[in-house]
């Protein structure tokens, strides 16, 4: 794939409910993704405020379209995907229900290289 077409394919790249767009998993992923396409990332709000708990659903689906929209106009991108850590992949799912996307990728929240396993 040539940088031609790699540049035109945009990554919405959001993060999970524990750690920002600044953490070292992110960005790590942020420099992989962007071998395949620009990728954006952005922060909710609640973590730009310094705060702990979540939004509730609306202003965290409303913050990824703000995101989605932000990234779209200052890339002029053939195909958008959402990318979503966790949380940011749940709330992407929300957002592609109603804004038109191409894909969505889903990374799970892993410890040491697992997946969490859920109580029983």
């Amino acid at each position: 794939m040539d940088a031609e077409e790699r540049m035109k394919r945009l990554m919405v790249f959001a993060p999970g409910a524990g750690a920002p767009s600044s953490h070292s998993w992110m960005q790590n992923w942020k420099r992989r993704l962007s071998n395949i396409g620009e990728v954006e990332t952005f922060d909710y709000d609640y973590m730009r405020e310094g705060r702990k708990r979540p939004d509730r659903l609306p202003q965290l689906i409303e913050a990824h379209r703000q995101a989605l929209d932000h990234a779209q106009e200052r890339h002029q991108a053939a195909s958008t995907i959402l990318v979503g850590k966790s949380m940011g992949g749940r709330i992407g799912c929300h957002v592609s229900l109603e804004e038109r996307v191409d894909g969505l990728i889903w990374v799970p929240a892993l410890r040491d290289g697992r997946p969490h396993k859920t109580p029983r």
